[in-house]
């Protein structure tokens, strides 16, 4: 699998949206090899988004197309500082994207022994949390963005406060550096089946 990520700050939410929509619409049907798209904008405007693909050759004939270069010089007048990062390394859980969650926070970071953090995140995601219906974590060297979808916000929070998990997260945060999240409470989902 390969994963393109893209984030930037929107300076027009709705203009985002209506862009989102018309991909869907018109640039998906020729999208080949294209399994799903998550993307959401936070409270504070910031924009992220996921783009997933079954090889980086098929992402790459996506970006060739004409309308997919169309779409672009449309989508980045509401987009400010948008930026790539293509991830040819991605571990999957839980089944990965799922447009059925009701909530999804991104966490990006760097992480300082990414082999060793990569087992550790695996042995987390094995662990049973009922609000967790999925996840998907692209990675681009010691950079890291895990897509984490939640049944709702309540269950994450909710999840996030036990014992278990506080005792996971204080095991591996240490490992980490310049983290983020990005709490997506409207995340926009499509996918071929939809």
């Amino acid at each position: 699998m390969f994963v393109q990520v893209l984030r930037g700050h929107a300076i027009d939410r709705d203009g985002v949206m209506r862009q989102l929509d018309r991909w869907r619409e018109e640039l998906t049907p020729g999208a080949e090899g294209w399994l799903g798209t998550t993307a959401g904008i936070t409270d504070d405007d910031r924009f992220i988004a996921s783009f997933r693909f079954d090889t980086q050759e098929s992402a790459q004939r996506n970006s060739d197309r004409t309308e997919q270069d169309q779409w672009w010089n449309e989508f980045s007048k509401f987009v400010d500082t948008p930026r790539f990062w293509d991830c040819t390394l991605v571990d999957q859980y839980k089944g990965g994207g799922s447009d059925e969650a009701g909530f999804v926070q991104v966490i990006m970071c760097r992480v300082l022994h990414p082999e060793e953090f990569r087992e550790t995140v695996r042995s987390m995601a094995a662990a049973p949390r009922d609000d967790v219906i999925g996840g998907v974590v692209a990675w681009l060297g010691s950079r890291f963005t895990e897509f984490v979808y939640f049944t709702s916000e309540e269950g994450a929070r909710k999840g996030e406060s036990t014992t278990g998990q506080q005792a996971a997260l204080e095991l591996i945060w240490p490992r980490t550096e310049d983290i983020e999240y990005f709490d997506l409470r409207t995340p926009w989902f499509a996918s071929p089946s939809s």
